[in-house]
């Protein structure tokens, strides 16, 4: 399907936030992703197709991907997006994926890194639409203070007494022992995990470790990032 840019939203530090309309009536279910491709002169060999975890809830009516796009490190792919103009295109797949909420009467730890709290916005604000109060303990680390979406988290959270925010910010480190803390006092939680590649396989194989099964773990990887 084709879909047509409208416009962009600068976030905190250098997130940033783009809105489409696709061509065909487009639904999905908040945590899933979205597989585009975007045609542009002088590509690089990282070419012209992205997986993006669409970081807009069913419920708000509009496509939205959302990204880090480094100033001094960018990809053509990622300075096509930035050139894009209203009106200007792209192709897309349907939406797809399996990073979505199953049981919402479980437990559940989320666990974002950096861009990786994409699903996680998503989801939540989804769920607050629906006025489905999950039972949601939320990490999320990041290497500064400029974090993407607190202030909305931070309304969601007001708005939902069994979700639980623990904004980790360097030095302070999401490590072995915070999350042997967070399963501990939890009753089994379903445990989603969303950020760099190093950092999902690594936090996956220590939950292993920890006694939490395969079936209650489910990962969400964004290639090409560094872990925070």
């Amino acid at each position: 399907m084709k879909l047509t840019f409208q416009y962009s939203i600068a976030r905190e530090g250098d997130v940033r936030s783009f809105v489409f309309e696709p061509s065909n009536p487009t639904t999905w279910q908040a945590g899933q992703f979205i597989h585009i491709t975007l045609k542009h002169d002088d590509m690089d060999d990282r070419g012209d197709e992205r997986w993006f975890t669409i970081s807009s809830a069913p419920s708000e009516n509009r496509l939205v991907i959302t990204t880090r796009i480094y100033a001094e490190k960018k990809s053509s792919f990622k300075t096509a997006l930035l050139a894009l103009k209203p009106g200007d295109t792209a192709q897309a797949d349907a939406p797809e994926g399996d990073f979505v909420i199953g049981d919402s009467t479980r437990n559940h730890l989320f666990i974002a890194g950096g861009i990786g709290i994409t699903p996680f916005r998503s989801i939540l604000t989804e769920a607050d639409a629906l006025d489905e109060q999950l039972n949601v303990t939320l990490l999320y680390a990041n290497r500064t203070n400029e974090i993407a979406y607190k202030n909305e988290l931070d309304i969601l959270q007001q708005s939902n007494p069994h979700l639980h925010i623990d904004y980790i910010v360097q030095p302070k480190k999401l490590d072995a022992q915070l999350l042997q803390q967070q399963i501990s006092q939890m009753d089994d939680p379903l445990v989603y995990v969303s950020g760099p590649e190093p950092m999902v396989e690594s936090l996956t194989a220590e939950l292993a470790t920890m006694g939490v099964t395969k079936d209650n773990i489910k990962g969400d990887y964004f290639p090409g990032y560094q872990a925070d």
